[in-house]
C-alpha cells in the first residue's frame, strides 16, 4: 500500500507570484516555515510548495510574506541537471487543499489589513480544494510501473 499525503501549519517565507502556464492554468511556487519544539530548541524547516488554479489566485489575493497557512497535498521529488552536470532533486509539495490562518502582525500590533477571517464572523476564511488537475497521475491505472 502506498500513501502518500502531507499536511503542514507554518508562514509564508514570501509574497506569492502568480504565473499563468500557456494552458492558462494559475500557477504559484512558495515555500512555508515550519518550526517545531524538540527538547526546548525551537527548529524551523522550509518547504517548497506548489499551487495550481483558484487555490493559487486566492493564496496570491489574500495573503503576505508571514501570513500563517494549512496546506495538505503530495510530496512530490523534481529532478534535474545542474549547469556543472550534477544531478539534482528536491521534495516539493503540490497543494491539494489550502485554508488561511493567521496574518502577520504589523509594527503596529494589528494584522495587514487583509482581514484574517477569524474574530468578527463576518468573514470566511477561504479555503480552497484544487480541482486543477497536475501533472501527476491521478489514479493507479497511470503510473507507469
Amino acid at each position: 500500500m502506498n500513501f502518500n499525503s502531507v499536511t503542514l501549519v507554518g508562514r509564508l517565507v514570501r509574497d506569492n507570484e502568480l504565473k499563468y502556464l500557456p494552458s492558462g492554468t494559475a500557477v504559484t511556487d512558495n515555500a512555508i516555515a515550519v518550526s517545531s519544539k524538540i527538547k526546548e530548541k525551537e527548529e524551523t524547516t522550509f518547504v517548497d510548495f506548489t499551487a495550481f488554479g483558484r487555490t493559487a489566485e486566492v493564496l496570491t489575493e489574500y495573503t503576505k510574506k508571514g501570513d500563517e497557512i494549512l496546506i495538505q497535498g503530495k510530496l512530490r521529488q523534481d529532478k534535474w541537471t545542474s549547469t556543472e552536470g550534477k544531478n539534482m532533486s528536491k521534495l516539493k509539495v503540490i497543494v491539494d487543499v489550502m485554508q488561511l490562518g493567521s496574518k502577520k502582525k504589523d509594527s503596529s500590533g494589528t494584522g495587514n489589513g487583509t482581514g484574517n477571517g477569524t474574530g468578527n464572523g463576518n468573514t470566511p476564511t477561504p479555503t480552497t480544494t484544487s480541482s486543477t488537475p497536475t501533472s501527476e497521475p491521478q489514479d493507479d491505472d497511470q503510473i507507469p510501473f
